[in-house]
């Protein structure tokens, strides 16, 4: 691997694999966290969060760490956490921290299913590298301040409900596509594709995140009273998988257009 992604990516010997076999370790990965963090609270809802980012790093292998950073927010009604890159002058991602909302230096119990979706975040990018480029190129090209952001906000981040009608989920879908290809169509080539591949790989953690949120609440719900919207937040409702189908699509037609224009250019020559 190479030395810029050293710090942000684990090394290439432990995290080769396919696709489907670096999902299942993250998964593996952050239930050998939790199984670690869960020990701090056996005799109280609360833990120091000092004690709590130690345990954490403690847990992560090859001696990657991660800061947890306390952010002051009035005005949230529960606990929030996200997973921040630093970067260096170079826009290069160098280090990762888990910003979370506590007003005080105490973790409560009910904030470990938010910290564990970020946790999956985290592993997600140190597992695969290519999404720590697809990060960087998306600085570079300043495509995190482009439209694309917002229809990720507005049209694939969006809780639909569960248990829809077959036809509203069409609608739901139908209406992805056009306003994704309306976002694109006045792009570079090379930004429809990068855009895309972001969409991809945001689609894919933000799902595997929202699994594993669900699941450690409903598993620490039997011991301690978790908030409502941590077990009723369910996965599906976000159709998460059906609007990557129309990310993947949209995809394929662009790189397939793009091979018989480049085929009918090598013709006329």
């Amino acid at each position: 691997m190479s030395a810029p992604y050293s710090t942000v990516s684990f090394s290439y010997d432990f995290s080769k694999g396919s696709v489907e076999s670096r999902r299942k370790m993250a998964q593996m990965l952050n239930q050998d966290i939790y199984n670690n963090l869960i020990k701090l609270f056996k005799k109280d809802r609360e833990c120091d969060i000092d004690t709590f980012e130690r345990v954490y790093n403690a847990s992560l292998p090859e001696g990657k760490s991660i800061e947890f950073n306390r952010v002051e927010d009035q005005y949230a009604d529960e606990f929030w956490g996200e997973l921040e890159g630093v970067t260096d002058e170079d826009d290069k991602l160098v280090a990762y921290n888990i910003n979370i909302s506590n007003a005080d230096d105490k973790i409560n119990v009910s904030s470990l299913p938010t910290i564990m979706h970020e946790s999956r975040h985290l592993l997600d990018f140190m597992l695969n590298p290519k999404y720590v480029k697809v990060d960087e190129a998306m600085t570079a090209r300043n495509l995190y301040d482009s439209a694309i952001i917002d229809f990720y906000e507005n049209f694939i981040y969006v809780y639909e409900k569960k248990n829809l009608s077959k036809g509203r989920k069409q609608k739901i879908m139908d209406e992805v596509e056009s306003e994704l290809r309306e976002v694109l169509k006045n792009m570079p080539f090379d930004d429809q594709i990068l855009c895309l591949k972001f969409l991809r790989q945001q689609i894919s953690t933000e799902y595997c995140a929202h699994i594993e949120n669900y699941r450690y609440a409903n598993i620490l719900n039997h011991r301690w009273k978790m908030p409502p919207s941590q077990l009723h937040d369910e996965p599906e409702g976000y159709m998460f998988r059906e609007k990557l189908s129309v990310v993947n699509k949209v995809f394929m037609e662009l790189m397939h257009n793009q091979h018989i224009s480049l085929a009918n250019e090598n013709k006329s020559l």
